[in-house]
């Protein structure tokens, strides 16, 4: 028999996880850190004014910079 997880399982598993890495908080402390507002800060300088429409934030952690990415794209999946 395998011990692999069929894809529902590894995708409740995974769910389960990093709901309870997220449910105290900012686990890593990206939202306190001034390094991470300045880098934030900085990226949101490099964009247009202007909407830029569809955003695919890869490694979004629990959204911080994806909400503040919001107001400026159409579209954001993080």
């Amino acid at each position: 028999m395998s011990d692999r997880l069929s894809p529902q399982d590894a995708h409740a598993k995974a769910a389960q996880f990093f709901e309870g890495l997220w449910s105290d908080g900012d686990f890593w402390g990206l939202e306190s850190s001034e390094y991470e507002q300045a880098k934030y800060a900085k990226q949101l300088e490099l964009l247009p004014v202007s909407s830029v429409g569809r955003v695919l934030e890869l490694g979004c952690g629990a959204g911080h910079f994806t909400r503040l990415l919001s107001p400026r794209a159409s579209d954001v999946l993080g």
